[in-house]
């Protein structure tokens, strides 16, 4: 098959905006690259927001997308009085964090 002029300029075109998009995609990931500004992981960007526990005497970074885990699910994935005082959870659940503010004395720690 032979291609006209016009085709090959279309596909070198074509070639060309695939390769400014891959570069415009590689700067814009590389502006996102600490928990302040927010970090791509795969395609998507992971937005960080301070969170204060146990009446701000501890602050971490959590992703702003995690909430207190619910207290229908938290009643069944930690039952018992050793449950974490604080739960955070990822949409559907499948990543969480959990704390526990411990004292001096805490058995649950040996």
């Amino acid at each position: 098959m032979i291609k006209t002029e016009e085709q090959v300029l279309t596909k070198e075109k074509e070639y060309l905006d695939k390769d400014i998009i891959r570069r415009r995609r590689k700067l814009e990931k590389s502006r996102y690259s600490c928990i302040q500004s927010g970090i791509y992981a795969g395609e998507g960007l992971i937005v960080f927001s301070e969170v204060k526990l146990f009446d701000g005497v501890v602050k971490i970074y959590l992703p702003e997308t995690f909430t207190d885990m619910p207290e229908k699910i938290r009643n069944v994935k930690y039952s018992g009085k050793n449950s974490p005082s604080v739960i955070k959870m990822k949409e559907g659940g499948e990543i969480v964090f959990s704390f526990q503010k411990s004292t001096k004395g805490d058995r649950r720690l040996e």
